[in-house]
């Protein structure tokens, strides 16, 4: 039994205290940097949005009506692509203007959130009667004649300009 040799005791590793004192540089080195960076990001942020300033619900909804008619959903028959993109028009404008997830709403939430906001009885019913129109386009496979869907671009119109809403 010559070749088993006897356990040798764990060898003793000592750090030292100028260990200790690089590794809390190190961290607050990493911790400097990691605020610098956020600050940094955030002032590139800012002047970006000074660049390009927001636009106003109002300012949003005419340039997307201005792409949803050059896209001739009209023309082509597709009014059922052409009534989804103009509800989501429409509830992005009241979620620009009141500040709730109107995309995320169906009709009778939105309604319902309307009326908390106390907003006006015959703003609502107009409302009321544009996002109706417009589900029974989407959901109930109503086909809308010319003059329909001219009168519910009227409605999306003066829905806009009733705005002075809050």
């Amino acid at each position: 039994m010559t070749d088993i040799r006897p356990l040798k005791f764990p060898a003793e590793i000592s750090r030292g205290v100028l260990f200790y004192l690089l590794l809390v540089l190190l961290i607050a080195v990493l911790v400097v940097g990691f605020f610098y960076f956020l600050k940094k990001k955030k002032r590139q942020i800012s002047t970006a949005e000074n660049i390009f300033p927001q636009l106003s619900p109002e300012e949003i909804v005419h340039q997307e009506l201005s792409e949803l008619n050059a896209l001739s959903l009209i023309e082509k028959g597709e009014l059922k692509k052409y009534y989804f993109r103009l509800s989501e028009i429409m509830r992005r404008y009241i979620q620009g203007c009141f500040e709730f997830a109107a995309l995320d709403c169906t009709t009778e939430e939105i309604l319902k959130e309307l009326k908390r906001k106390k907003l006006k009885y015959n703003k609502i019913n107009l409302i009321r009667g544009f996002l109706t129109q417009c589900d029974m386009v989407k959901f109930a496979k109503y086909k809308p004649s010319i003059d329909e869907i001219k009168e519910d671009l009227k409605k999306v119109r003066e829905i806009i300009q009733a705005s002075s809403y809050k």
